[in-house]
């Protein structure tokens, strides 16, 4: 489960995201965006149990376009309390 490190709040361009602490699939704590840094990162979130239909529909046609750019990587994020934890799919 991802929870936030601060209270939410909109963000301008340029500003950093606020910091997001969950579990990798693997059990391996996960900071985000520190765990990204240097790349770019599509973060896919997933808010509801049907919103994996458009995640994975995202991660498919990024997959296909930067899968081999080692600069670039994704991760999938289901904020559905307590059912799943912060996942990242492709580890570069």
């Amino acid at each position: 489960m991802a929870s936030l490190s601060s209270t939410a709040s909109e963000l301008t361009a340029g500003e950093n995201m606020p910091e997001l602490r969950g579990e990798y699939l693997s059990g391996r704590k996960a900071i985000l965006p520190k765990d990204a840094s240097g790349r770019v990162a599509l973060l896919l979130f997933g808010f509801t149990y049907q919103s994996r239909f458009a995640v994975e529909a995202w991660t498919k046609r990024f997959r296909g376009d930067f899968e081999k750019n080692p600069q670039v990587t994704f991760y999938e994020i289901p904020m559905i309390g307590g059912m799943a934890p912060l996942g990242k799919v492709v580890h570069r």
